[in-house]
């Protein structure tokens, strides 16, 4: 229990990952504990963990105005520029002018933003500038809808009751992951990143070990080292390969 209410505790600090603690809460009531000294256990252990960090951040914003300094930065000489990595040579940068609101300007790359993100999550390297064949992309989005249609399509169509009451918890929070990542990436933080949506995988990972059709266990098993091949292959031939 402590170690579950530690991880907890640290996934409260990444603000991306606060749609875990809700998911975390409806597994619970899935789950049907009613051990409330367990529970109470685990509340008090995250909230040990999290609490000072989000007390420190607080202060933070609110003694130095950091968003506050962050617009009027942005918004300097009448329109300056913000590279979203400060480096330069990201595809994506912010333009901040006096009296605008905030708007992504796409560099030289051209991308589409949804795509960059999805990018993003299988593999992107360097400074978000070094990216694979579009034929590696279509693989891993093959993969992944494969995957998807074998956990999701069985339990959705013939399960039972409570393994489709979980079901509907996941599709509820993987969207408010979706959404926070769409908001962070393209509203707040004008990167496409693709580690806002790393909250899914937990929660499909449990749905998956939870409510698994067992006819269905080795073709999943198969994709997912498929998924992990693919990955490995972009790393060497993209990621490594950049720096050859």
């Amino acid at each position: 229990m402590f170690v579950a209410g530690a991880l907890l505790g640290l996934s409260c600090s990444k603000l991306n990952y606060l749609v875990s603690v809700g998911f975390v809460g409806w597994a619970v009531l899935w789950l049907g504990m009613r051990r409330g000294k367990r529970l109470a256990l685990l509340a008090l252990v995250a909230a040990a963990i999290a609490l000072p960090w989000v007390a420190y951040h607080s202060w933070v914003e609110l003694t130095f105005e950091t968003g506050q300094r962050v617009v009027e930065y942005a918004g300097a000489g009448g329109g300056a520029r913000l590279q979203a990595f400060g480096s330069g040579r990201s595809p994506i940068s912010l333009h901040r002018a006096p009296g605008q609101g905030r708007h992504l300007v796409a560099g030289s790359h051209d991308v589409e933003l949804g795509g960059l993100s999805f990018r993003s999550f299988c593999g992107l390297y360097g400074w978000m500038s070094f990216v694979a064949d579009e034929w590696m992309y279509a693989v891993f989005a093959v993969l992944y809808a494969a995957l998807l249609a074998m956990l999701v399509l069985p339990v959705a169509a013939r399960g039972p009751r409570r393994a489709q009451f979980l079901l509907l918890g996941v599709l509820v929070f993987a969207g408010l992951v979706l959404g926070q990542s769409v908001y962070r990436s393209w509203v707040y933080n004008f990167q496409g990143q693709g580690r806002y949506l790393f909250p899914v995988l937990p929660m499909l990972f449990f749905y998956w070990r939870t409510c698994e059709p067992a006819s269905l266990r080795v073709p999943a098993l198969v994709v997912i080292a498929l998924l992990g091949m693919h990955s490995l292959m972009s790393f060497v031939l993209i990621g490594l390969g950049a720096l050859t």
